[in-house]
C-alpha cells in the first residue's frame, strides 16, 4: 500500500520506507523512520519549489538555504537515491 504526499508515493520495501516522485523523476528517498521520509519529501517540497533551476545556484546561495545539509549536498551532486539513515549517521540534518 502506497501513501501520497507532496507529489511523491511513499511505500514500505522490506523494513524501508521510500518516497518516489509520482511525476517521473527517479529518486528514491529512503529511511527505515516513517517521520524522517515525510520530513524529507517536506524539504524537498519547501526547496526545491521556490528555486527555478539548480544550475542557476551557486555555493553561497546553496549554503544560505534554510534546507538540511543532505539536501543541500544533494543540490551540488544530485544522485537517483537518498539513503537518510546513513545521512543523519553522518549528522546531515
Amino acid at each position: 500500500m502506497s501513501q501520497p504526499r507532496r507529489g511523491y508515493s511513499i511505500t514500505n520495501e522490506n523494513g524501508r520506507h521510500v518516497a518516489r516522485s509520482t511525476d517521473g523523476d527517479d529518486l528514491a528517498i529512503h529511511s527505515v523512520y516513517l517521520p524522517r521520509v515525510l520530513d524529507a519529501v517536506d524539504a524537498f517540497w519547501k526547496v526545491l519549489n521556490n528555486i527555478r533551476s539548480l544550475r542557476d545556484l551557486d555555493q553561497s546561495t546553496i549554503d544560505s538555504m534554510p534546507a538540511p545539509r543532505w539536501l543541500r549536498d544533494w543540490i551540488i551532486h544530485p544522485t537517483s537515491h537518498v539513503d537518510l539513515d546513513a545521512a543523519y549517521a553522518q549528522g546531515a540534518c
